[in-house]
């Protein structure tokens, strides 16, 4: 039985790292839609500094240029040329990581099948996979703040649930999930009690119509677990956590510190994250915010390089309108149109509903006899409505919300991906990549493997992308 990477024949080999790639790879849209480029940099800032470290991961931004030109006197001299103004933004690292696990009893009925072993640890493997790129795909679509949904009220009797604001939001759930809860998605919030000692619970069952999400343990009276409170993951760092020992987990935040890469949904946006404001260190986006999550002045901003946002108080219809001022400021503010407008499900068939009548050729006219010519519709593009071109890419994962009068509305962010892209410090990988494949975990019948992957979302022209938010979408947010 192959214990490790190096024994293991060839052919496990690449079944098993092919499988693991692929589905990294491919099995999302958004994700694999925006650049990854290589990390600079050297040591990470402390958690909660204030001030920038002189070594860092980083990158750097052009604030200023010289001063004007113009015309001279034919006999004047030509000007100094003036400073150039250049910002650093340093940030953390995010690093992500997810487990794999197969039982000693498949090892030992597979120890003498190699073909039959290399097969659980595919299915282990591919398995987490698929959870590895749904998990980077709903980071790419938030704020940062590592915030899944928002409570709309909490049973603490028998049923022990919490039901959330907004249903569609249970998506971003899943069976098994350890969940935390603060008093709101901003720095310094207050982090909530689930039971007596505990800062987090188990998902046990979730309606995603209804948005409820029950749990393992009992919410208990004296929980403070309340209407308006966020909920994120947590997640287990040991074998068999208990419920009762927060030590035995990592938070996908503190109260002042974010531990999920930065999301469109407020890196689009013309203010810092939830999570980066004047008293916690947001280096990645503090030049380029001219406001802070709440609309406080942000002393580290640059007023000019603030995207567009579309705002509306409550739920108004689609219009072409809206969409096109998207387009028209990002080429005002920067001179690009965006590449590709992200969207829910929802908000792409309100864009269809407006369509409705029209019929797109796809092939030229023929002279009459011809068997040949005659332009073929990309059939790469066929799942994509555009508007002028411009992809509209729906994910399920995108921000969607209830308005004042509890209608279901979404956001169109729009996107130029020469100006956003993903700082990676490496591919996904498992941990010990030519040690132990799989560990076997203390006390408990199981070998586990760990998948990790360090990133953070970046942008350097903040002004390049334009966001329209509480456009009505009825259904299938």
């Amino acid at each position: 039985m192959a214990e490790t990477i190096s024994t293991m024949s060839p052919q496990q080999k690449e079944v098993y790292f092919g499988k693991i790639e692929e589905l990294l790879n491919n099995n999302n849209q958004l994700w694999k839609m925006v650049e990854k480029r290589g990390a600079e940099g050297g040591s990470a800032p402390a958690a909660g500094s204030s001030t920038a470290p002189t070594e860092s991961r980083h990158f750097v931004v052009h604030t200023a240029r010289n001063a004007g030109g113009g015309f001279i006197a034919p006999e004047g001299d030509y000007p100094y040329s003036g400073n150039q103004a250049y910002k650093r933004a340093s940030y953390i690292g995010r690093t992500m990581h997810m487990s794999a696990a197969v039982s000693t009893l498949a090892i030992r009925n597979t120890s003498n099948d190699s073909a039959a072993y290399a097969r659980a640890l595919v299915e282990s493997a591919t398995k987490l996979g698929n959870d590895f790129s749904v998990r980077l795909e709903r980071v790419l679509c938030g704020d940062g703040s590592g915030t899944l949904g928002v409570v709309s009220s909490v049973d603490a009797g028998a049923a022990n649930s919490v039901t959330l604001k907004n249903p569609a939001d249970a998506r971003k759930f899943g069976v098994g999930d350890f969940i935390q809860a603060f008093a709101s998605r901003k720095a310094n919030a207050t982090r909530r009690i689930w039971e007596t000692g505990t800062n987090h619970n188990k998902i046990a069952s979730i309606n995603p119509t209804t948005g409820v999400l029950t749990m393992t343990t009992d919410i208990t009276g004296n929980s403070t677990v309340a209407a308006a409170d966020v909920l994120s993951l947590t997640y287990p760092i040991v074998a068999s956590p208990s419920v009762t020992t927060d030590a035995n987990f990592a938070a996908a935040r503190t109260s002042t510190i974010r531990y999920e890469p930065q999301g469109i949904d407020s890196l689009v946006s013309d203010r810092d994250s939830p999570m980066e404001t004047g008293t916690t260190y947001g280096g990645l986006y503090g030049i380029l915010a001219p406001a802070d999550y709440d609309g406080s002045a942000n002393s580290g901003g640059v007023t000019q390089w603030a995207s567009y946002v579309n705002r509306a108080s409550t739920g108004r219809a689609y219009t072409d309108d809206i969409l096109q001022t998207l387009l028209d400021m990002c080429e005002i503010n920067i001179g690009m149109k965006p590449k590709i407008i992200v969207t829910s499900y929802g908000g792409r068939n309100e864009y269809a509903k407006s369509k409705q009548g029209i019929r797109r050729t796809v092939n030229s006219a023929r002279i009459a006899g011809e068997t040949s010519g005659g332009f073929a519709e990309n059939t790469a593009a066929g799942s994509f409505l555009e508007y002028q071109d411009i992809p509209i890419i729906p994910s399920r994962f995108a921000p969607v919300d209830l308005d004042s009068n509890s209608q279901k509305t979404c956001s169109f962010i729009a996107i130029n991906t020469d100006c956003l892209w993903i700082d990676e410090w490496h591919k996904p990988r498992f941990v010990d990549i030519d040690g132990l494949t799989w560990r076997m975990i203390g006390r408990t019948p199981f070998f586990e493997g760990i998948m990790e992957y360090q990133c953070e979302v970046v942008t350097d022209k903040r002004n390049a992308h334009a966001k329209a938010t509480d456009i009505l979408a009825a259904d299938a947010v």
